[in-house]
């Protein structure tokens, strides 16, 4: 399975590169790279996704919150909002 997602590395940054870039376009939208990398079981930082492969565990959600927090806050700040 790890070998089977490592393929997909490259559509995954065509379509962040895509996400990005429709960012660009409006001045109401932005984009936020996740800040909790995707791990195998058994891998480094594999204990932040639980053995579905699909869900985050509680301290994956948990890192996150700390993760995308200053960023969320720094784009309501750039917007005026905060």
């Amino acid at each position: 399975a790890a070998k089977r997602f490592h393929e997909y590395d490259e559509m995954r940054e065509q379509v962040n590169a895509k996400l990005l870039s429709s960012s660009l376009q409006h001045p109401m939208r932005t984009h936020l790279p996740c800040p909790v990398p995707y791990r195998f079981s058994g891998e480094e930082g594999g204990d932040l996704w639980e053995d579905d492969g699909l869900h985050m565990s509680g301290p994956g959600y948990e890192a996150l919150g700390r993760g995308l927090a200053p960023m969320v806050a720094d784009v309501l700040r750039s917007w005026g909002a905060v």
